[in-house]
């Protein structure tokens, strides 16, 4: 799935990661079903190994806080 690999998979959950001498990145798409309503939750973590992975960092998370909620937005 993109840069991702799928590392599990279940009807109600995907967990996709992607790892370097870097970083560690592990991104949960959980869906939760009742009788009203489906919700879905995405959760992140991320591993920093070292100073590139720090750097890289510094520029992703400003980005992540802007396109992440116009992206959200955009599923309603």
């Amino acid at each position: 799935m993109g840069i991702f690999s799928v590392l599990f998979l279940s009807d109600k959950e995907v967990i996709l990661g992607e790892s370097d001498k870097h970083l560690d990145v592990k991104l949960s798409l959980y869906k939760e079903n009742d009788d009203k309503s489906n919700t879905v939750s995405i959760s992140t973590v991320v591993h920093i190994h070292n100073i590139l992975g720090r750097l890289y960092m510094s520029f992703i998370i400003p980005l992540h806080k802007l396109i992440a909620p116009a992206m959200l937005k955009k599923l309603r």
